[in-house]
């Protein structure tokens, strides 16, 4: 018995010595002997070269083994300041459970090169299945579990070298936290990054995540994400996305996108799966070349796959709103919409520009506008926008300009006539035309876009005293081509005729004085409406002649034509005005009208 008890002291003496020596020599084993040959192999499996510092190999009771791996360089793909993981050997033991109670990686550069024939970078390659175990046999892997990961201060260079304009996006201060990370359990991560931007991070993600063994992918599930679009550069931007070079965007001043996603699936090759998301977009505020005031937007939409639908986005500009709701679709791609506009009080004033414009407008602009298209810069704008709607502006008003007096002016081929008609006017007419500005009661205008021109029809500018009515087209370089003419109102009507008998010649079908303009072909801001005196002259005369061929018509024919007095103070041209009540036309005289019109001298 003494044996025995002698023999179980030594064998105990023994295991002791065994797991101190053990300790002694994780303590003092120098791992960077190895140094060379791992990183030999480590070049070798990724084809690139691959360098570190020194590998640090340590022991203590109370968190077990940790490995830290300092200023790894792997050529063209990764850089690490330090990488640091601690493993249990504790649970290990007793549970066969790989538990990693911490992994950090500090300050890593991450690059990733898109080619024309793959793509170099970070995609490394390896022969492992999904699962991690090697494809050469079956072995159980035992199961991992790690408390938390982080990442600090990392850097991500994506370039994609294959489009015509070459993408390259640079991510900074990114700053990974995951926690209780299992196979095919679900557990919660934190992300923060600098996007677009080397002051602050602008983007922020907080969700869940589940590694699916089998498959190799990835399900992501109640993510959130927060987008400071206020804070990002916007010289960075466009170094992205060279295609919004052309859009005219000057600056971003503000603004946050907030996009809530169930469910997204990561595939094993990294694409994604069906995106489904719903997003606000609060407070954005920019500034565009084509605008020279600042823009507000707010929205909601819904995502699905790279589809956008907006249900409603107000965009808050000069005094007034634009409402649209509406499609995307290949937002990321080729970016087509079909959306509808509502324009609410916009002031045209603070709409546009108008320094430099030789006819300056006032006014509250309204209407409606259904509008399709493709792309988002200027060239697949002016190539693919089409679209329908109509346009108003309220309490209009035409500044330092009188277009009733312009008109008035005209009338030079009559002796004296301005004057005269000035002192004709009744009180409010007077005041009228000596006013600097023209008061609009209203403006209307029916619009249409397509192939690169925006076709202007039933445009009408309605002011006490006249009628300004235009048809016409303009393309996207504002290339303008317009008809247009001015009637005058009933009672400015009558107060030529009773002073010049020969207006008559230009009464329309509501025998109102209706002057035309000259037609027009230059650039829109270089517009100014003047009357065509020319035309009113061969009208005038083209008049007088079917009125003096009915007369004969009437008399050949042995009717009376129903005719009304004469008009006093005239240049005896024998012209006739009818300023009395109309009185019954017979069907012969509207027959003999209508045959008359048909013409093409009277026309």
């Amino acid at each position: 018995m003494k044996f025995i008890k002698v023999l179980l002291i030594i064998i105990l003496v023994l295991i002791v010595l065994m797991g101190v020596g053990a300790f002694i020599f994780i303590k003092t084993f120098d791992a960077n002997q190895y140094k060379d040959k791992i990183t030999q192999e480590m070049t070798k499996a990724l084809n690139r070269p691959v360098n570190m510092d020194r590998i640090d190999l340590k022991m203590s009771a109370a968190s077990g083994v940790s490995l830290e791996v300092v200023n790894l360089d792997i050529k063209d793909m990764l850089e690490v300041e330090s990488t640091y993981l601690a493993v249990d050997l504790m649970q290990y033991a007793k549970n066969r459970k790989i538990v990693i109670p911490k992994a950090i990686v500090k300050s890593p550069k991450i690059t990733f090169v898109q080619a024309g024939t793959g793509a170099s970078g970070a995609a490394g390659s390896g022969s492992t299945s999904a699962s991690g175990a090697s494809t050469s046999g079956v072995q159980e892997i035992p199961e991992v579990s790690i408390e938390t990961i982080r990442i600090e201060n990392g850097t991500l260079h994506y370039r994609d070298i294959t489009q015509a304009k070459p993408v390259d996006i640079k991510i900074q201060q990114l700053d990974v936290e995951i926690k209780d990370v299992a196979l095919d359990k679900p557990f919660p991560y934190k992300v923060a990054l600098a996007v677009f931007s080397d002051q602050q991070q602008t983007v922020k993600l907080d969700g869940l995540a589940t590694y699916l063994s089998k498959s190799g992918e990835i399900r992501v599930q109640d993510l959130k994400v927060d987008v400071l679009l206020g804070k990002m550069s916007l010289a960075q931007i466009l170094q992205a996305a060279p295609d919004l070079a052309g859009s005219g965007l000057q600056s971003i001043d503000g603004g946050t996108l907030i996009l809530n996603l169930k469910e997204l699936l990561l595939k094993s090759d990294g694409q994604l799966g069906d995106v489904s998301a719903d997003g606000q977009l609060k407070d954005l505020k920019l500034r565009v070349e084509q605008l020279p005031g600042p823009v507000a937007m707010d929205a909601d939409f819904q995502m699905t796959g790279t589809d956008v639908r907006i249900g409603q986005a107000v965009v808050k500009l000069a005094d007034g709103e634009v409402k649209l709701s509406g499609n995307l679709t290949d937002v990321m791609q080729s970016m087509g919409y079909d959306l509808k506009l509502t324009i609410n009080q916009v002031d045209v004033t603070k709409l546009m520009d108008q320094s430099e414009l030789p006819v300056k407008i006032a006014g509250s602009a309204q209407g409606q506008f259904d509008v399709t298209g493709q792309g988002i810069d200027e060239a697949a704008i002016r190539s693919n926008l089409s679209g329908a709607g109509q346009f108003r502006i309220a309490d209009g008003r035409i500044k330092d300009k009188n277009l009733l007096g312009i008109v008035v002016n005209q009338l030079a081929w009559f002796p004296d006539f301005s004057n005269r008609f000035k002192s004709n006017l009744s009180p409010k007419y007077q005041e009228r035309i000596k006013a600097d500005d023209t008061v609009l009661n209203d403006v209307s205008a029916d619009v249409q876009i397509a192939a690169g021109q925006i076709q202007l029809k039933n445009v009408q500018l309605d002011a006490d005293g006249f009628v300004y009515s235009a048809s016409g087209r303009m393309d996207f370089d504002q290339n303008l081509n317009l008809k247009s003419s001015f009637s005058f109102d009933q009672e400015l009507s009558d107060t030529m005729l009773k002073m010049q008998g020969e207006l008559s010649a230009l009464l329309d079908n509501s025998r109102r004085v209706n002057f035309p303009f000259k037609d027009y072909q230059g650039k829109a801001d270089k517009y100014v409406p003047r009357p065509d005196t020319k035309e009113l002259f061969k009208q005038g005369v083209a008049n007088r002649g079917k009125a003096e061929l009915k007369k004969v018509l009437f008399k050949a024919l042995d009717m009376e034509e129903q005719s009304a007095p004469k008009v006093e103070g005239t240049l005896n041209t024998g012209v006739e005005s009818n300023l009395s009540e109309p009185k019954e036309v017979s069907t012969e005289e509207v027959l003999i009208d209508n045959v008359l019109d048909a013409i093409p001298l009277f026309k």
